[in-house]
């Protein structure tokens, strides 16, 4: 598919308790630094050996008075997904979806909802509320997060357009979801599926207006872990999220 290439960061987890272990880890490697010398330690924790390790917690503790966690002693785990690597449609017939989806992915124009409490009109930050296993991802509710809003740049929804409707869909296809005929907003949907029988009944109903691109590692990883965040029950089994997104350089 030749086209605008883009990209978005998901992440998924528990990102207050990733911000205070984080904070807690960044504090120890600072006392670390101005401290770690009188203590016959070096200055950096990874060139710490298991007796060193030993010896820090020791003196952290007695010094701050703060309880060290074995986990401390590392970086928290990232909670960053693979990037998702993707293509929109060069179609004559999508240059209203493509230049909705665009402003929300890139959010240049700043544009806000005219509906209270005025939200602003951008995919960054997104939840991502609904993932069937072995058949979609939906984000893009930029008003509510729950798949219950959405709008578009144009004010409320927009029609279909028919070049995306005859796309047919594969593994890792991007459409809009809508609540019927002629009802996009901004709300859009990455397919997980492989299986043509659960892909056929997409067909026709959806506007498709990219593809990822399945030639990449990341980006099928990144679908695979998607894939596997779904709760069984069309929601997501922790909390998952667009990190950041935009278009390629």
């Amino acid at each position: 598919m030749s086209g605008t290439r883009c990209w978005i960061i998901f992440a998924a987890g528990d990102s207050q308790a990733y911000e205070k272990a984080l904070g807690r880890q960044q504090e120890l490697v600072k006392w670390l630094g101005e401290n770690g010398v009188k203590y016959g330690l070096a200055g950096k924790l990874e060139d710490l050996d298991d007796a060193g390790r030993e010896t820090l917690t020791a003196v952290y503790e007695g010094d701050t008075k703060v309880s060290l966690q074995p986990s401390d002693l590392s970086p928290p785990p990232s909670l960053l997904l693979p990037r998702l690597s993707f293509t929109l449609s060069s179609a004559p017939g999508l240059k209203k979806t493509t230049a909705n989806f665009l402003a929300l992915l890139t959010d240049e124009k700043k544009l806000v909802s005219k509906r209270p409490p005025n939200p602003p009109l951008r995919y960054k930050g997104n939840r991502v509320f609904r993932i069937e296993e072995g058949f979609v991802a939906q984000t893009g509710d930029v008003t509510r997060h729950d798949g219950s809003g959405g709008e578009s740049i144009y004010g409320g929804s927009f029609n279909d357009e028919k070049d995306g409707l005859k796309t047919p869909f594969q593994l890792g296809t991007i459409a809009m979801a809508n609540s019927g005929k002629n009802s996009n907003t901004s709300q859009f949907f990455v397919t997980l599926a492989s299986d043509p029988v659960k892909l056929k009944k997409l067909n026709g109903k959806y506007v498709a207006f990219g593809q990822a691109d399945l030639e990449d590692d990341e980006t099928k990883r990144c679908l695979e872990r998607l894939n596997q965040l779904a709760d069984g029950k069309g929601g997501t089994s922790m909390p998952v999220w667009i990190e950041d997104c935009n278009v390629a350089q």
